[in-house]
C-alpha cells in the first residue's frame, strides 16, 4: 500500500434535498482525493441513509463531521486534514474549520445565497456550480473569490464515511 499524503472530508448537498455521500460531485471529490494518494471520508449527514438524527441547519451537521473527523484520525495519525463540501456541505465544511485544524478547504458551489459565510481563508479553493447556486452567478468558471487559486473541481488532490484508503 502506498504511503497516504492527508485526509479528505467531504461533505453533500442540503440533506432535506436529496443530498447523500452517493451525491455525483462528492464521490469525484472522493475518487480525485484517493487517486491522488489521500484517504477520503464522505458520511451522510444526520436522516440521510442509514444515520440517525434529524437535520439541524447544520449546528448538529458540524458536530456530526468533527466528530468523523476525530474517529478517522485515530487510524491515521499525524495526516493532515482538507475539508471540501458541495452547496449545503459546503456551508457544514466552512463552519467546522473554525473547530478543526485544515490545511485546505475546498467549497464546491457553496450556498452563499442560503447561509452567512464568514470570510474564508486567502488558500480556499472555490469552484462555481453551473446551477447558479454560487456567489457569483455559476457560470462554470473558477472563483474570484479574494485569494482563491484556480483550481476545478476534478484536480482536487484531497480525500471520503464510505471510507477509502
Amino acid at each position: 500500500e502506498t504511503e497516504r499524503r492527508g485526509l479528505l472530508l467531504v461533505a453533500h448537498p442540503h440533506p432535506l434535498h436529496g443530498g447523500s455521500l452517493d451525491n455525483k460531485v462528492v464521490t469525484t471529490l472522493a475518487k480525485a482525493a484517493n487517486e491522488a494518494g489521500w484517504v477520503s471520508v464522505r458520511p451522510n449527514f444526520r436522516g440521510v441513509g442509514m444515520s440517525d438524527g434529524e437535520f439541524d441547519a447544520g449546528v448538529g451537521e458540524t458536530e456530526d463531521l468533527l466528530a468523523v473527523a476525530r474517529f478517522v484520525e485515530a487510524s491515521y495519525p499525524g495526516l493532515p486534514w482538507a475539508l471540501a463540501g458541495f452547496s449545503f456541505g459546503a456551508f457544514v465544511q466552512h463552519r467546522l474549520r473554525q473547530e478543526l485544524h485544515a490545511t485546505r478547504l475546498i467549497l464546491v458551489a457553496p450556498a452563499v445565497t442560503m447561509y452567512e459565510f464568514d470570510p474564508v481563508p486567502a488558500d480556499t479553493v472555490a469552484r462555481r456550480s453551473n446551477t447558479g447556486n454560487s456567489s457569483n452567478g455559476g457560470n462554470g468558471r473558477s472563483s474570484s473569490m479574494p485569494g482563491a487559486p484556480t483550481v476545478h473541481a476534478a484536480r482536487v488532490g484531497s480525500s471520503s464515511c464510505h471510507s477509502s484508503a
